[in-house]
């Protein structure tokens, strides 16, 4: 394997640190997120609840809230049921099952302070539990209301990849390709990538994980509104050069991106990460075009296609297939 001239490129730590974890684990998975975890301290130490509740799934959040509201009226209506049924007013249940029900409907009624009035507690404890109840749903909407906003506020690149990146032939040598697109209607301004492979490299003493820097043929564009198709060209300056494909594979190599812009709806930046291990990239091929015919003056792209391509020979340099 060629990775004795490795030695002499410069190389990043990204806080990753140079050992070798294990064959085919990558940092980042194709979703952004760091394939870490952490253990060994207590779960609230490390927990990030409000994190987890803005950046969940919405099915998963929707499905979260309702679970929460029916677990609390539950509790609830059964400390009702517990202190005794007579102590609501205007129930008149037919069994037991009836009269459990008629308390959860009344807590429903308390904890979001509707207070329709059929129903009404009557006694001492009763009134007590309904005033808690009260204050505890004044206080869960006003947390509901705040994640909602903080969901619907939370500004992020709806940045999407194509599945592999490419190998491809590109100006007499080869280059290593990937396609990116911005998924919304308005555009990102000012999107700067940066690219990193990261890949096992022996220095004698045995391998270490390197992170080396990407150059790229343009590493900034003003207006993503478009596809944008990253180019890494494999030249002598290059930590590809000379590397062939079992090459990159025995290297368990990893190309992780970094994308940054500025979001003018929300006024604020955003930033995506994905990567790509060496298994999903493709050799000798190219992306096929997006663009379709122009309709009514307006320039039309087809992002279903984004991960579409075709077979190419490659060049016939140091960089072989």
């Amino acid at each position: 394997m060629k990775f004795n001239s490795l030695r002499n490129r410069d190389s990043k730590e990204l806080g990753f640190g140079t050992r070798i974890v294990g064959d085919n684990n990558r940092y980042i998975n194709r979703d952004g997120t760091f394939n870490v975890k952490k253990r060994g301290l207590p779960y609230f130490m490390h927990a990030s609840i409000y994190h987890d509740l803005i950046t969940m799934k919405a099915t998963r959040f929707i499905w979260l809230i309702i679970l929460f509201y029916t677990l609390m009226n539950f509790a609830f209506a059964s400390i009702y049921y517990i202190i005794g049924i007579d102590h609501l007013g205007g129930i008149s249940p037919e069994n037991t099952l009836g009269s459990f029900w008629e308390a959860f409907f009344f807590s429903c009624q308390t904890f979001t302070t509707v207070g329709y009035g059929r129903v009404n507690p009557t006694g001492f404890a009763t009134n007590i539990v309904a005033a808690v109840e009260s204050l505890a749903g004044l206080m869960a909407f006003a947390l509901a209301t705040g994640l909602l906003y903080g969901r619907f506020s939370r500004a992020k690149a709806d940045l999407i990849f194509s599945d592999s990146a490419v190998i491809a032939p590109y100006k007499g040598i080869n280059a290593l390709m990937f396609r990116v697109a911005h998924a919304k209607k308005h555009v990102l301004n000012n999107v700067d990538a940066q690219v990193i492979i990261a890949m096992n490299v022996d220095e004698g003493n045995g391998s270490i994980r390197r992170f080396y820097p990407l150059n790229l043929e343009l590493s900034t564009i003003n207006f993503l509104s478009l596809t944008w198709t990253i180019v890494h060209a494999i030249d002598e300056k290059s930590p590809l050069w000379g590397m062939n494909q079992t090459d990159i594979a025995e290297s368990n190599a990893e190309i992780m991106l970094l994308l940054k812009g500025f979001d003018d709806t929300f006024s604020q930046d955003v930033h995506k990460r994905s990567s790509y291990m060496h298994q999903e990239i493709v050799w000798g091929a190219k992306y096929v075009s997006l663009l379709n015919n122009v309709q009514n003056g307006i320039t039309v792209i087809d992002l279903s296609r984004l991960n579409e391509y075709e077979k190419v020979e490659l060049n016939e340099v140091a960089l072989i297939k």
